[in-house]
């Protein structure tokens, strides 16, 4: 059995599906950009320090 290889326009089809693909991601990425940089983010996150660390009194070294 011989392998079918991909006619020329199968091809240009596929490489223009990833560039389009590219395209929407990029533009994706630029819009997270700019809606970030005009709303920004005001608050600082949660503490997670739930319980304070016990050895921190007894002057361990590490």
């Amino acid at each position: 059995m011989a392998l079918q290889h991909p006619t020329l326009g199968q091809r240009v089809a596929s490489n223009q599906d990833l560039v389009r693909a590219l395209l929407i991601v990029a533009a994706v990425i630029v819009l997270m950009i700019v809606l970030t940089a005009v709303v920004g983010v005001q608050q600082t996150g949660p503490s997670y320090q739930i319980v304070p660390d016990p050895a921190s009194g007894l002057g361990l070294p590490f």
